[in-house]
């Protein structure tokens, strides 16, 4: 019945090349192969920057450790566009999270201080920062990133997290669509029933015109009114922090 839920972010550090395990990309192929052995199967789904290419790319799939393939964030491998390079260098990144299957909306999200939301959307930092080349040890500012390949609302922080580390945050549930009869719906059964008694009155009132069941109409509204009041308050209690 609560309408707003706790969630967690956990954030993922920002992981750059050294000298000894720098990649290969080359045109047209879509997989960057290292010298070293630096990668994880953990790296599937984060963003990776190559060289000084003004985008990201995303990482489709893990062949081993020394070798990732490139996608576009919908799982679909993408092929290198620029140059052949030997030896460039990279980053990989997480600034793009999954909210809980049920979120409509982010209330806030906290860590070691409140993060704000970002002005103006993806639009906006794409345009200030393609790359996400600005790190810091702590985000500043969340916006909403889009849904999951599942239907599921993503956020993305910003700037990109040099540091793991968890913020918390509140989010309102979506309405739950209705399918059978083990469906609940987030509302106490006496709000429900009086408010179709008041519009079930209320459309025999406005069809036949007869005052009783204009009255009777009226008589269950405040009844919902009532019993809504009630729920309010009980809502109210469990949502809001001790003080």
């Amino acid at each position: 019945p609560r309408r707003l839920r706790e969630f967690t972010i956990s954030l993922v550090a920002n992981v750059a090349s050294a000298s000894t395990n720098l990649v290969t990309v080359t045109n047209g192929v879509n997989t960057a192969t290292s010298a070293g052995t630096p990668f994880t199967s953990a790296m599937v789904g984060r963003q990776i920057q190559i060289g000084d290419d003004p985008q990201y790319f995303f990482i489709n799939s893990f062949t081993s450790s020394a070798i990732v393939v490139l996608g576009n964030g919908e799982g679909t491998d993408v092929t290198w566009p620029g140059a052949t390079d030997t030896a460039a260098s990279w980053r990989i990144f997480q600034t793009i999270y999954t909210l809980p299957t049920d979120a409509e909306s982010v209330v806030s999200l906290v860590g070691d201080f409140e993060i704000e939301e970002y002005d103006g959307g993806r639009a906006a930092l794409d345009g200030d920062d393609p790359d996400r080349s600005t790190t810091s040890d702590h985000p500043t500012q969340w916006l909403y990133a889009g849904e999951s390949s599942t239907g599921v609302r993503e956020v993305e922080v910003w700037p990109v997290p040099t540091s793991a580390r968890l913020l918390r945050g509140q989010y309102a549930r979506r309405t739950p669509t209705l399918s059978d009869d083990a469906d609940e719906i987030g509302l106490p059964r006496s709000v429900i029933v009086y408010g179709v008694a008041t519009e079930a009155c209320g459309m025999l009132y406005a069809k036949t015109g007869d005052e009783a069941w204009g009255n009777k109409a009226g008589y269950f509204g405040r009844k919902a009114a009532d019993e809504e009041d009630k729920f309010r308050a009980i809502e109210l209690e469990r949502m809001s922090p001790p003080r």
